[in-house]
């Protein structure tokens, strides 16, 4: 029985083999031909082409989009907000307890 299965999975990978064989070999007889008149089109660019302009069209909010979403709007500023709110904490008690001086403050004299 696995002898079976292994049998279908190579023959599967050598059909798609050779179908990636014949395209590849159809569009560089394209390329190469000296008589082409206009623009050659890779089909693999116009399906990412065609992908990337119906991106939002085909989009489908999962749990996963929605965490990532949030982490990438909303993670970056409250991340600096506690950095820098961190770093104020820690010089405004460095100044309390005397191990830095305060900078000279033009507004006040």
């Amino acid at each position: 029985m696995a002898d079976l299965e292994v049998e279908n999975l190579k023959r599967a990978e050598l059909e798609r083999a050779e179908i990636r064989n014949n395209l590849r070999r159809q569009f560089q007889r394209k390329v190469h031909n000296p008589y082409v008149q206009g623009l050659i089109e890779d089909p693999a660019v116009l399906r990412w082409a065609q992908a990337r302009a119906n991106a939002y069209d085909y989009f489908k909010a999962t749990p996963k989009t929605s965490i990532l979403g949030v982490i990438c709007i909303i993670g970056p500023p409250l991340g600096l907000y506690l950095l820098c709110s961190a770093e104020r904490k820690r010089r405004f008690e460095q100044y309390e307890k005397g191990l830095r001086k305060r900078p000279h403050n033009l507004v006040n004299g």
